[in-house]
């Protein structure tokens, strides 16, 4: 938010500061340093507690700055989630524990609805209803050990559905610390279930409508030794579980293979390595088949019936769209 465009700013009344990575910087005229470790951005200093992100509307076509909106501290922390979902005229924004309602075209406050979690850590809207998935809220990374990985990657302790009309709650299910407790990353929606897998390893799959539980399943999955923020890539990818061409596929960069489930049963339909690199394999749907590093699969058995050269290297993304494969390097 500080790396602004200075261009569109005629009074700045905040410090612009641009950075390179893994560097630090005094901000001039506020006690606050402003650090980037890699991809990690961290605020030290009383103005990240008394201020949050801005959340800001462009343009497309020009990238115009339409509108902005400060969130609150809380929302430090959460940008790195799926915690912002645009529906219809409206978009659904995770605030700390509050989901906000903003109006698309003028980022005016809509409604607001408090959750008695921490912090919302994933949120999806599907068949009518918002998914949400809270949790205490996430310790400061100002200690960056590897023992505040493991908080990251779980202690998703209360997953609930809300009626996208009214903001009524649906249903919900608790969980306590441990391994019981959802992996925030791992949530996934289709045909009208919701798919998560907990910090142990379990898979479950619920009916969305009413919060039946359909299957439970144990995925055998090992978890990788956490290490601190700077090398662990868990922290910095906020998706492990795909629900893609039938499938439920859990996909961690810390995990020792990928389980591929079935979302009718839960069953394991075929083993998926997790590949070399650190961000491991991220399955994506294109023209009826699932692919893994270039490699087009077979949905059913996971045999291999298409190639293509996809070098993703150490930090790269590929999508899939109607038109074929999108990618950074």
């Amino acid at each position: 938010n500080y790396a602004a465009h200075v261009a569109e700013m005629k009074a700045p009344s905040e410090p612009v500061v641009f950075m390179k990575p893994s560097t630090a910087v005094r901000l001039p005229g506020e006690d606050v340093v402003l650090k980037t470790h890699g991809w990690a951005t961290v605020l030290d200093g009383p103005l990240s507690e008394q201020r949050g992100p801005l959340l800001t509307a462009r343009s497309v076509g020009s990238g115009v700055r339409l509108w902005h909106r400060r969130l609150s501290p809380a929302a430090w922390l959460q940008v790195a989630r799926s915690t912002v979902v645009a529906d219809g005229h409206g978009l659904l924004v995770a605030d700390g524990a509050s989901l906000l309602e903003l109006d698309q075209a003028t980022g005016d406050l809509l409604r607001r609805v408090e959750t008695d979690c921490g912090e919302i850590r994933w949120m999806a809207v599907t068949e009518g209803c918002v998914l949400l998935l809270g949790g205490p809220r996430f310790p400061s990374q100002e200690r960056r050990s590897p023992e505040n990985v493991i908080p990251f990657r779980s202690s998703g302790l209360k997953l609930m559905v809300l009626d996208r009309k009214t903001l009524a709650k649906l249903w919900r299910e608790d969980r306590e610390e441990g391994p019981d407790s959802f992996d925030p990353r791992s949530p996934a929606a289709a045909e009208g279930r919701l798919f998560v897998c907990t910090e142990g390893g379990e898979a479950e799959a619920y009916r969305i409508e009413d919060g039946t539980l359909c299957w439970r399943t144990d995925t055998g999955i090992e978890r990788l030794k956490p290490r601190g923020f700077e090398w662990d890539r868990s922290t910095r990818h906020p998706v492990t579980g795909y629900a893609v061409a039938g499938l439920y596929v859990i996909s961690g960069p810390e995990t020792d293979r990928c389980a591929v489930l079935s979302q009718k049963d839960g069953k394991p339909v075929w083993d998926l390595p997790r590949g070399q690199g650190p961000v491991g394999p991220i399955p994506l749907a294109l023209r009826d088949l699932v692919w893994v590093d270039g490699n087009g699969l077979d949905p059913a058995t996971g045999e291999i019936q298409c190639q293509v050269n996809l070098d993703r290297g150490g930090c790269s993304r590929f999508t899939a769209a109607p038109q074929g494969f999108l990618g950074t390097e």
